[in-house]
């Protein structure tokens, strides 16, 4: 397996606008400058750590940022219910990629839930967003040498 850091970052953005209430246009690549639509997601590169599996073998994990944004409006209750929605479709939808590998493009696939530990409200371009982070790592392996 070559190592490919772009292929699962397109993968979580394919996840994520398949959750409900989510869908296409609300998914960004990259942290975004302004957030669009009420609901949104966006998949961004995180920190890589190499390790030497064995003799010419090199496995990589590699963490991805996944944020949940909702555009506050004076609506907290339903800000936190609809994050908890799509929390709970997230992980569904990560446990099957952890089945398939996310369709053959990673060794594994893990996931961590507690950034979002600390409940953040940020404004985002004038408005204010309930945002939750979520971390996704995966590893892959290659040879040299």
């Amino acid at each position: 397996m070559a190592l490919d850091t772009a292929a699962p970052l397109a993968r979580l953005v394919t996840v994520l606008e398949g959750l409900p209430g989510i869908g296409a246009g609300s998914v960004y690549t990259g942290v975004p400058e302004s957030i669009g639509p009420r609901v949104a997601a966006y998949v961004a590169l995180g920190g890589q750590r190499f390790d030497t599996e064995t003799t010419n073998t090199l496995q990589r994990e590699a963490t991805y940022f996944v944020g949940f944004a909702y555009a506050v409006e004076g609506s907290e209750a339903t800000a936190e219910t609809t994050i908890a929605g799509l929390l709970d479709a997230f992980q569904a939808a990560l446990l099957t990629e952890r089945e398939t590998g996310m369709g053959g493009l990673v060794d594994s696939v893990g996931w961590e839930f507690s950034l979002g530990d600390g409940p953040e409200y940020t404004p985002v371009a004038g408005s204010e967003f309930r945002l939750y982070p979520v971390l996704v790592r995966v590893t892959q392996h290659t040879t040299y040498g």
